[in-house]
């Protein structure tokens, strides 16, 4: 049953079903019809009713919270005009303990010169938050790293403005560690990718946010007050 089922149904509640389901030991025997008491009755349950439905939704709304945050997971591309390259980061959770290593996977998709790419540096900015692998971490197709082909856009969405995360063909996943702990804290970390070749260089960033409660830490793609809200 959903919330508005819920209150719907406490809404039609005859009053003849309140009077019967009230025992006489809390209704004074003296009383009667003409003493007044129905409607300060009907009074009474409404209150507790309103009651009781401000308890659930608030119960509701908090479990609702929390089922968002953790099995949402990230997905974030970067939105610009330019169509002949784009960048992208996912990660399954939202929120992870920051003892464990941080999967991130980079996605990557540009035109015909991706053919002529030597070199992709991934780079994070952040105060708390670190590639494992180093930073920053140098991909090279001489050292069989990727191979040009991997990153070019099929054909079907080569000139696609509003490019999607299926569209982008290269990916690889690298992991965070967090650096600080143990305090509230929170920040952004700006994941910054280059792509580069003989004559040319293309470089696009997306930011994640993050809050770190105790031995948890969650990111948003909205804000640093986002990402805190995880731990409400």
């Amino acid at each position: 049953m959903t919330r508005g089922m819920f209150i719907d149904a406490l809404s039609d509640i005859d009053e003849r079903f309140i009077i019967k389901a009230i025992s006489n030991e809390v209704l004074p025997r003296t009383c009667s019809k003409q003493s007044g008491w129905i409607p300060a009755l009907k009074a009474l349950v409404a209150s507790a009713c309103l009651s009781l439905v401000l308890i659930i939704t608030i119960v509701a709304s908090r479990h609702f919270i929390k089922e968002r945050n953790t099995e949402s997971g990230i997905e974030l591309i970067s939105n610009d005009p330019q169509i002949l390259y784009c960048v992208a980061i996912t990660s399954e959770r939202n929120i992870y303990s920051i003892d464990e290593d941080i999967p991130v996977t980079i996605h990557i998709g540009t035109g015909h010169e991706g053919a002529y790419v030597d070199e992709i540096m991934i780079l994070s900015v952040s105060e708390d938050l670190i590639f494992r692998e180093g930073n920053p971490i140098l991909l090279r197709a001489e050292n069989g790293d990727y191979s040009g082909s991997q990153l070019i856009f099929d054909d079907s969405v080569f000139y696609k403005e509003d490019k999607t995360l299926e569209d982008l063909p290269f990916n690889t996943t690298l992991f965070f560690t967090a650096e600080n702990g143990g305090e509230q804290i929170s920040g952004q970390v700006d994941i910054i990718v280059k792509i580069s070749g003989t004559g040319f260089h293309e470089e696009k960033a997306v930011t994640l946010y993050y809050s770190i409660n105790g031995s948890s830490i969650a990111f948003s793609t909205k804000s640093e007050e986002d990402a805190g809200s995880f731990f409400k």
